[in-house]
Order: C-alpha cells, then sequence, then structure tokens
C-alpha cells in the first residue's frame, strides 16, 4: 500500500497520482476518508472537503486512460453526511468541475473519530491503476483529507450495503498522511 502521497508542495498545471498498489479488475469502488489534515485541531476535525476524484487506467506500455466516462453517474453516493450549502454532495467528485467539491460535515451525533464514505459503480468492470484527488478552492487546507482507504468489489449487495457483511470490499489503496498541497489552487 502507498503511505505518503506524492502530489506537489506546490501546486503546478500537471496531475500526480496515487499509483493503486494491488489493482484488479472490479465494478464498485468505494473510498473511505477517516481523517482530514487537522486531526488534532478541533476547528478542522468536523469538516472534510475535495474537488475532484480522477481515476485511471494503466495500459501498456504506460498510457494513462481516463475512467471518467465508465462512471455510472447513476450509482454515486454513500455517506454523503451534512453538506454545507446543500449542493456540495458526492456527485460533485466527478464532475470534471474544480469550482465544485464534496464537503462534508461531522453530524452532531457523530464521534470525534468519524470517517466518511463515497461510492461509486462503473458501467462496467474496469482495472483501476491509478487516482488523483484535487483539492477544494477554498482557504480552508485543514479540511484537507489526510488518511484513506480505497476499495473494490463485483458484489452488488456488498455495494449496496444488503450484503451481511463488509468482507465483499478488497483494501486497493490505503493513503496515511496523505500530505495534499496547501496552497490552495485548484491543481492536483
Amino acid at each position: 500500500n502507498v503511505t505518503e502521497s506524492n502530489l506537489p508542495e506546490a501546486r503546478k498545471t500537471e496531475s500526480d497520482y496515487f499509483v493503486i498498489q494491488t489493482p484488479g479488475e472490479y465494478k464498485y469502488y468505494k473510498m473511505t476518508v477517516v481523517g482530514n489534515r487537522d486531526m488534532g485541531e478541533a476547528t478542522g476535525r468536523s469538516t472534510m472537503q475535495f474537488s475532484e476524484l480522477n481515476l485511471y487506467e494503466i495500459e501498456k506500455p504506460i498510457q494513462y486512460t481516463d475512467l471518467h466516462n465508465y462512471i455510472d453517474q447513476n450509482n454515486i453516493g454513500g455517506d454523503a453526511g451534512v453538506s454545507i450549502k446543500g449542493t456540495q454532495d458526492p456527485n460533485k467528485l466527478f464532475d470534471n468541475d474544480t469550482t465544485t467539491m464534496w464537503c462534508v460535515k461531522k453530524g452532531t451525533n457523530e464521534p470525534t473519530g468519524y470517517s466518511k464514505t463515497v461510492k461509486w459503480g462503473m458501467t462496467q468492470a474496469v482495472t483501476l491503476n491509478a487516482y488523483t484527488l484535487t483539492t477544494s478552492d477554498d482557504e480552508h487546507p485543514v479540511r484537507d483529507p489526510w488518511t484513506w482507504t480505497v476499495y473494490g468489489t463485483n458484489d452488488e449487495a456488498t455495494f449496496n450495503g444488503t450484503s451481511e457483511t463488509e468482507e465483499g470490499w478488497v483494501v486497493i489503496s490505503n493513503i496515511t498522511e496523505g500530505n495534499l498541497p496547501e496552497d490552495r489552487q485548484t491543481e492536483s
């Protein structure tokens, strides 16, 4: 598993990727964020946000294929939490618009160590080899994701949460201390 982000400290117009260490061909994916940059301060722990989640398949020779067209736009969801401005739902992560974001706030009854999950289905099974995260364009880097895990499954019942267990999910990427750049330009 990748343990640190390789996104640039000073953002540039180029993209850097998180490479999946254990890729497999899956139709359903989820990403669970279990901490943001400001895990130690009360001001940041209550809110998490980022702008885009771009998915890539690597072909041989090394060629990144954007998987955006394979995302089933009607099958995006998960634990969205409470949107701050009403329209900052998980669908915004896949809209190719860095002026929008997924922004969620800890519910009043949630414990301090909460997690937020976004799930998405593909129109067909694909091998996710890499992805990028793009932070939002506001002045709150404390809200950036810091620790997260990406999973894959081919079991629709597991994806829909109707399975008896969560055992159908396979960890394909686990990031701790994902040190996204604090510069608030909206480039990955």
